[in-house]
């Protein structure tokens, strides 16, 4: 489709911007890492240069386009959908580092957002089946919502769609030097003892750690 088009006419700078996002992630030593939403491959294709072991997952019915792209990269790719509030794809392996980027699946582009429970519930799912002890979650959500245009509430972008939702991500949004200022907060870390208090509690203090695969220092 004409998004995917363009996408591919764009490739050098989207895989440029990909890595930048790997190099970011600051692995320190051969990791497991699950990629939700791998599209092209791209990031997939990058950890598994650098001595990663990747497993990737993507809806079904993704573009041809998109399954060119990761046949040609060799991607070891599951095909899955996630919806609210249903378990995740069960898997043979925990993981390191688990990646969603430019995330779709909560309804981002149409009128059933997600609200806290429908992220309360994926959060701890990946909690308590995908990640291992010390592993960490990094996602960067889409700012465009319907039509294709952001969601502004009292004359501040809203990235996640929800104020409630926005409210609840906001002790983990994370900015990056050197990230595009338009990228700045749509990125999420999440540890897995982060996720346990986010959930579970609703009093969530900001965090400081190392990203690193060490478990990092909550609170502060």
């Amino acid at each position: 489709d004409d998004f995917y088009a363009k996408y591919s006419r764009d490739l050098d700078y989207h895989w440029a911007r990909i890595a930048q996002r790997f190099n970011f992630l600051n692995l320190k030593k051969p990791s497991r890492i699950l990629d939700i939403g791998c599209g092209f491959g791209i990031l997939s294709h990058i950890a598994t240069f650098n001595g990663h072991t990747v497993d990737s997952i993507d809806i079904p019915n993704v573009p041809p386009i998109c399954k060119a792209a990761t046949k040609l990269l060799k991607i070891k790719k599951y095909d899955f959908s996630i919806t609210k509030n249903t378990p995740f794809l069960k898997l043979k392996h925990k993981y390191d580092v688990v990646t969603a980027f430019q995330i779709c699946f909560n309804g981002s582009k149409t009128k059933n957002l997600w609200d806290v429970d429908e992220w309360k519930y994926f959060l701890m799912d990946l909690h308590d089946n995908i990640l291992n002890d010390g592993g960490l979650v990094n996602l960067i959500f889409n700012w465009e919502h319907i039509n294709f245009k952001p969601i502004i509430v009292d004359g501040k972008r809203v990235f996640l769609g929800k104020k409630s939702v926005e409210d609840f991500f906001e002790p983990f949004f994370f900015r990056v030097q050197g990230m595009p200022q338009s990228e700045e907060k749509k990125i999420a870390i999440l540890t897995k003892k982060n996720i346990k208090d986010a959930c579970q509690t609703n009093r969530v203090k900001k965090h400081s750690y190392s990203l690193s695969l060490e478990q990092g220092k909550y609170g502060g």
